[in-house]
């Protein structure tokens, strides 16, 4: 007689929670979906310091879109607001300043166009990129699992041996 292992139905949403993350992970790797920690309020309140956002490189941008870009210090990325179009080049401002950016930003500098945003996590990304939030979010939840797993595995040698 043939046993067969049937999973719960109750990871039913963790197997379709792992699969939408592992699919935003290869976009993530392939670039199709860039992360961007916002470091300041200049966007507020459309997107707070500290917010995530996220962006996706579009063929076409508009007046009205959130963008990011490269700018000619091509040091830090910036997310501002397109305000308006200069030929090839775009004007684009932060929410919250008073004035323009001073440079036009050319349509290959910009890297995308903000889908998502996902308030504060930047600041939860930066607290996990130390050893002490590394040790709590990753190193103990996965140590966890693992005994989790070991434990289950156990339990269907025991019951498959009769022990």
């Amino acid at each position: 007689m043939k046993k067969t292992i049937r999973s719960k139905p109750g990871n039913a949403p963790l197997a379709v929670l792992i699969m939408l993350c592992l699919g935003f992970a290869v976009l993530l790797i392939t670039g199709k979906v860039r992360m961007f920690t916002v470091l300041s309020g200049s966007m507020a309140p459309a997107i707070a310091a500290g917010s995530i956002a996220v962006s996706v490189p579009s063929g076409e941008y508009q007046v009205g879109d959130i963008v990011t870009f490269l700018p000619y210090s091509g040091k830090v990325t910036v997310t501002h607001r397109i305000v308006a179009r200069n030929g090839n080049a775009f004007v684009t401002k932060g929410d919250a300043n008073k004035t323009s950016d001073s440079d036009t930003v050319p349509l290959r500098s910009i890297t995308g166009k903000i889908v998502a945003i996902v308030p504060f996590a930047g600041y939860l990304f930066a607290l996990i990129r130390t050893w002490p939030g590394f040790i709590v979010f990753i190193i103990i939840p996965a140590v966890i699992v693992v005994i989790l797993e070991v434990r289950s595995i156990f339990q269907v040698l025991k019951s498959r041996k009769g022990i």
